[in-house]
């Protein structure tokens, strides 16, 4: 969907208006009884909110916990005689 700015507001498709803090109870549209255009954006924008609040999740996650001091003391490890690479995983069938 094209977007534009307009001072602090988001044009979506030139029908709708986004006003910070740009979340779904924030959109207007800007012809009245445009609700097809609203009803589309409103649930873009949700979804997107979704995957940034899951990558910000996620990130955060990987980023700590029990698990963290162990993944980040094994990446520096180089492979040597006590650190071999794995064999690769045999293939079954042709």
């Amino acid at each position: 969907m094209p977007a534009r700015w307009d001072k602090s507001n988001i044009v979506v498709a030139d029908a709708v208006s986004i006003a910070p803090p740009y979340h779904v109870d924030d959109c207007r549209p800007l012809v009245e009884g445009d609700v097809a255009a609203l009803s589309r954006v409103r649930k873009v924008l949700e979804m997107e909110r979704k995957k940034i609040e899951l990558r910000t999740a996620s990130a955060t996650f990987g980023s700590s916990g029990p698990f963290a001091k162990s993944a980040a003391a094994g990446a520096g490890r180089e492979r040597g005689a006590n650190n071999p690479t794995p064999p690769p995983a045999q293939r079954k069938g042709g």
